[in-house]
């Protein structure tokens, strides 16, 4: 066989082809996160131990007659008769 035309030679054309390509450009964008800060105070109970010392003169004699069992020092509290409250302090001889 050989190639004779029988018929005039017609052209055709297909719908384009879509090639796309992407370029990427940075773009600055700024995002705010909004950061609260709360400042807080908080009290703690710090002991300053300070002493008071009680100083009473006693006889030698100790002859109650109304004795309630307890201590002389509780007698004198709630009595609070022949009682001295000073706070103690070094004498320097």
């Amino acid at each position: 066989m050989s190639c004779h035309p029988i018929c005039p030679t017609a052209t055709i054309f297909d719908p384009p082809v879509r090639i796309e390509r992407d370029f990427f450009y940075p773009q600055l964008v700024q995002v705010i996160h909004p950061v609260e800060i709360v400042n807080r105070r908080h009290y703690v109970p710090v002991y300053q131990h300070c002493f008071q010392y009680i100083e009473r003169e006693e006889t030698g004699n100790n002859n109650n007659n109304n004795n309630t069992g307890g201590s002389n020092y509780m007698q004198f509290q709630l009595s609070g008769s022949k009682a001295k409250k000073k706070t103690r302090s070094r004498k320097k001889r």
